[in-house]
């Protein structure tokens, strides 16, 4: 993605087009963090039940997610659509 967004703002061909292309690339960039935190609370949260799982596939098991949770993984959802969007089209 970055990489993408790094081409796109090289090839601007116009300031206001980089500058719309920076805000995206930053906006990715806080959206990927504010994901990454709060996955990385989900799997603290549940490691004993995801170590469980991962030595026997056989297991199911249901986690209950939190609201911050549930957001992170439907924006990270959202964002792989976004992603997909502009590398397939040059825009979002």
């Amino acid at each position: 993605m970055n990489g993408t967004l790094h081409a796109m703002v090289a090839s601007g061909q116009t300031a206001e087009e980089k500058a719309r292309v920076e805000k995206l690339k930053i906006e990715f960039e806080l959206e990927l963090m504010m994901i990454d935190m709060n996955l990385k609370h989900l799997f603290q949260r549940y490691q004993h039940e995801l170590a469980a799982v991962a030595k026997d596939d056989r297991q199911e098991i249901y986690l209950t997610l939190d609201e911050h949770e549930a957001t992170a993984i439907q924006n990270a959802k959202t964002l792989y659509q976004r992603v997909q969007a502009l590398q397939n089209r040059g825009s979002v």
